[in-house]
């Protein structure tokens, strides 16, 4: 889906895409859009889901974008907000610095030998 979208055409906004690139477009981006309900209205943690997914959700954005603008034209309406919220916010946080901020913790590198011999 996000090496196809970018070679279409997205002046027909998201409801024009072709079958099946449209189920596999609105499978994920409704996904992505739940994540960004759940973090507007503060059932989840923000760090968490930006921790997590942050790259995943700018890559998302930077893809479907152009998409979502023109199905807004089309529907003269707001559409998938929740994301574009959650977009911003993925952009306003460096991902090192919440891993860093989380203190989460990195394994040891291993050495050439795998049984650590």
């Amino acid at each position: 889906m996000l090496a196809e979208l970018p070679r279409t055409d997205p002046s027909g906004g998201v409801s024009g895409l072709p079958d099946p690139l449209l189920s596999a477009t609105l499978q994920v981006i409704a996904f992505y859009d739940s994540m960004g309900i759940l973090v507007a209205f503060g059932s989840v943690e923000e760090r968490l889901i930006l921790a997590s997914i942050n790259f995943r959700i700018r890559r998302i954005w930077m893809v479907m974008e152009p998409f979502v603008r023109s199905e807004r034209q089309l529907r003269q309406g707001p559409y998938l907000d929740f994301l574009e919220d959650l977009a911003f916010r993925a952009h306003r946080y460096d991902p090192q610095q919440l891993h860093n901020a989380l203190r989460l913790h990195e394994m040891p590198r291993t050495s050439s030998n795998p049984g650590g011999e």
